[in-house]
């Protein structure tokens, strides 16, 4: 997927580098899985990345919350699931938003959120140029 393979590119440079990638990494069976792994600060951190989008309407709270509560509570079980080598006890969610309002409703209700559901995850919700094609899936 296009917004996957652009944050492959970007987070990794802002960090230390690529640790492992969604096929190397190991899980406990039945869990859910992560996109990859990187190193910031000599810690191994998972990045899971989703887009903000909604095909009709505009995107709402609602939205928002529904998106990073499915989200967030994948980024936990996989946390929770992840074995062998490569291990992390926190994970970054990229959520790539289509424009600046949607990124800044994300952050807004990421904080009114459970801390439970908080507790691992950084949320870092964005938004990519106006180029539609970067973050709505392709007709």
């Amino acid at each position: 997927e296009l917004s996957e393979a652009l944050s492959y590119e970007v987070v990794p440079r802002l960090c230390r580098g690529l640790l492992a990638t969604e096929c190397e990494i190991q899980y406990v069976p039945y869990s859910k899985i992560t996109d990859f792994c990187v190193s910031i600060e000599d810690e191994a951190m998972g990045v899971s990345v989703t887009r903000a989008y909604k095909h009709v309407g505009r995107f709402t709270r609602y939205d928002a919350e529904r998106l990073l509560r499915k989200k967030l509570d994948g980024v936990n079980k996989s946390t929770a699931g992840v074995t062998g080598e490569v291990t992390w006890t926190r994970q970054i969610l990229d959520v790539q938003a289509p424009d600046k309002r949607t990124a800044r409703l994300l952050r807004r209700t990421y904080w009114r959120l459970p801390r439970s559901l908080r507790t691992t995850p950084l949320c870092y919700a964005h938004c990519r140029k106006r180029r539609r094609d970067l973050v709505e899936p392709r007709s």
